[in-house]
């Protein structure tokens, strides 16, 4: 005779593997450990809350019907599978079991509260079901029993955790957008006062006696927008972390992507006397997300423009040619590129490109200038580039520019 108990380590669906190992011997009932059960029920739930609130005396606020709900139906259901010989008693032990860590979870148990509380209920149940024996439990009888209490104790603590899960996820969730919005008003809001200063700017440098005003005040609108670059890498940055696939995929037209990022920086470029060239077949399309897309180019630009096309006369070009047999009639992929003709990336910096927080520096100056911003715009673009199943090349040669590129399917 014997009792295979359930393997302890739970499948992929959190649930116990109920089949028995090679040669185990079969399942017997216990209809008397179920029998003990049974009449000693009232008795576990009196004894468990007892011992619970002597030892967990915060909890006493709980109610006797929150402590014997659950409880009770969950030692109903482990009788009627220790009486039976038939899975579906055990399935429904199986069914029954969570509700106790989903009741826990919302009188706001931690796992540790779940845990001692639990460690009562397994000494109550063996010692009230021996006294109803009158003897100790024979060895396949404990097995049995404990295999129960296994069951019901594991089930309660993965429903405890899984809602825990979710709701630290929704968390994150409302937190990331709250930051969104912020980001997004603040924003607004450096622009107009952005835009205030520079008419400002422009009158005090017209006259002498106000000089050194104007100067403080290009100084304060470059941390302005130092702040407003960080503030947009640091939420992405947290998007892309939180991130876990990139399932929102469709066609997309890539002008559509490119080009509101070009009217965007295009401004800059200006100030700078960079001109931007866009080389892309007005019907090219990819199946990739746009999201994860804009996010990629938008930061390979603002990277190139702040480290690459530089000088007065410079050029920056964004590309998308076919790789294999792509075409507007045929799938296959495409290659984006972000070119400048910049100074070029040294080799001793290549290595360290897209870590985050490491930032590249000016052309002729040194690393830790101020103007380097966060360091995250290529960490990010490398991070969204993995989320889209690719990578991002990085091609340079000093004093001849960089290119970065990567690939996309063709829609």
């Amino acid at each position: 005779m014997g009792y295979y108990p359930p393997v302890p380590n739970p499948a992929a669906d959190g649930q116990p593997n109920l089949t028995p190992p090679p040669d185990s011997p079969a399942y017997l009932p216990y209809p008397q450990i179920a029998l003990a059960i049974r009449s000693e029920t009232p008795r576990i739930l009196n004894e468990w809350r007892s011992h619970t609130l002597l030892s967990m005396p915060e909890l006493a606020e709980l109610t006797i019907s929150e402590f014997k709900d659950d409880i009770g139906r969950i030692l109903t259901a482990m009788a009627n599978a220790l009486e039976s010989n038939e899975r579906p008693d055990l399935a429904r032990l199986l069914q029954a079991a969570p509700a106790h860590g989903l009741h826990r979870f919302l009188q706001k148990y931690s796992l540790l509260d779940l845990f001692a509380e639990e460690r009562i209920l397994r000494r109550v149940i063996v010692a009230r079901v021996e006294l109803a024996l009158s003897r100790q439990c024979l060895s396949d009888e404990a097995a049995a029993l404990h295999s129960m209490i296994d069951i019901m104790l594991q089930q309660g603590v993965l429903a405890l955790v899984q809602q825990q899960k979710q709701e630290l996820r929704r968390a994150g969730e409302t937190q990331l957008k709250y930051l969104s919005f912020l980001s997004h008003d603040l924003s607004n809001n450096f622009f107009v006062i952005t835009g205030s200063l520079r008419l400002l700017e422009r009158e005090l440098a017209a006259r002498p006696d106000m000089r050194k005003n104007a100067e403080l005040l290009t100084a304060a609108l470059d941390t302005i927008r130092r702040t407003r670059e960080g503030m947009r890498g640091l939420l992405e940055h947290e998007q892309l972390r939180k991130a876990e696939t990139s399932d929102a995929a469709s066609s997309v037209l890539l002008r559509n992507v490119v080009d509101p990022i070009v009217k965007l920086a295009s401004a800059e470029a200006a100030q700078r006397g960079v001109e931007i060239k866009v080389d892309i077949d007005p019907q090219a399309c990819a199946h990739s997300n746009i999201d994860l897309l804009t996010i990629i180019l938008q930061n390979l630009v603002g990277n190139a423009l702040k480290h690459g096309a530089r000088n007065s006369g410079g050029t920056l070009c964004i590309a998308v040619a076919p790789a294999g047999d792509a075409s507007a009639q045929n799938k296959g992929h495409w290659i984006v590129s972000v070119a400048d003709d910049g100074p070029g990336i040294p080799a001793e910096e290549l290595e360290r490109l897209f870590d985050a927080f490491h930032r590249l520096p000016k052309q002729g100056e040194p690393m830790l200038d101020d103007d380097g911003g966060f360091g995250l715009g290529l960490a990010i673009a490398s991070q969204a580039a993995r989320l889209l199943s690719t990578t991002i090349d990085v091609k340079s040669q000093p004093g001849h520019g960089s290119t970065f590129s990567f690939q996309i399917d063709a829609a």
